[in-house]
């Protein structure tokens, strides 16, 4: 069998909105994860209990301390989820753009539209991340949220062609009151994604989307394998990029590549080929002042 490779692209910082860069192109071939356990390397198990423990336990007089069950119940394997995984999915958008591209040549004359959908991500100050070229020459945008059919308008804010990224914006306080109440409105900083550092070779990384054909949200796991300079899809040099094992397929485009911190090191990219089976994920991760 042949291994399929995605390349990442660094996220660097997007001048002209203040929001993070990100820029990915990406695999072929549909591959599709289960959303849990995150990472496919086993949990840490604890020592068990020494005999000491144990007996002390057992010789504590009745309501001084824990029980002998509860002693044990710790040690037991962890089968849950990392902590706030599922706040990770909820960040991650499905983007619809109609795209309707101009005739330089004849710009009076009618063009056809077309539609495409991609992948988006929420961070910090309401911002939400795709690729550029998921929203080029876009006559409108709408994005929806995991478990929701509600299509909400979207604006797009600013444009990095060279970087490929996006930055978009929803005005509905209705589609910010969820993700915002999962810690309270008072804390909105932690209830978004946010930015990691690079990865280094053998990290692992989840690759996060709304791959075609398909509705439902697609969780793709595999290591960084290569960190080296690339070009993007609209770009006229080279930026870092991290190339990853995990397939990155068409509707990937602009979705988040994450760490076992759940932090943000990179975005999808466009497709390449499919002969060539690799594409590009945005990687490091670059903190911008408000």
């Amino acid at each position: 069998m042949s291994s399929a490779h995605s390349v990442v692209a660094p996220l660097s910082l997007l001048a002209m909105s203040s929001a993070f860069m990100l820029a990915i192109p990406a695999c072929v071939q549909p591959t599709y994860a289960p959303l849990s356990p995150l990472f496919s390397r086993p949990h840490r198990r604890r020592a068990p209990p020494s005999s000491r423990s144990l007996r002390a336990c057992v010789e504590r007089p009745p309501g001084q301390g824990s029980s002998s069950s509860a002693l044990l119940e710790p040690h037991l394997p962890d089968s849950r989820p990392a902590r706030g995984y599922e706040d990770v999915l909820d960040c991650v958008l499905k983007v619809f753009c109609t795209h309707c591209e101009p005739n330089y040549e004849l710009p009076w004359a009618m063009t056809s539209q077309r539609q495409s959908t991609s992948s988006a991500f929420v961070i910090q100050g309401r911002r939400i991340l795709t690729n550029a070229h998921s929203v080029e020459h876009y006559t409108s945008v709408a994005v929806k949220k995991r478990y929701s059919d509600t299509k909400y308008p979207a604006k797009v804010v600013a444009i990095g062609n060279e970087c490929d990224i996006a930055q978009l914006h929803v005005e509905s306080e209705e589609f910010w009151e969820d993700l915002e109440d999962q810690v309270g409105m008072n804390d909105t900083k932690r209830a978004f994604l946010q930015p990691g550092p690079l990865p280094q070779l053998q990290d692992s990384v989840l690759v996060i989307g709304y791959p075609s054909p398909g509705n439902q949200i697609s969780v793709t796991a595999g290591v960084s394998s290569r960190v080296e300079m690339q070009n993007y899809v609209h770009g006229q040099g080279d930026l870092l990029a991290v190339q990853i094992d995990a397939a990155i397929n068409p509707g990937n485009s602009g979705g988040p590549v994450i760490n076992e911190n759940h932090e943000v090191v990179g975005a999808c990219p466009k497709s390449f080929e499919p002969s060539k089976r690799d594409g590009s994920v945005a990687s490091s991760v670059h903190n911008h002042p408000d």
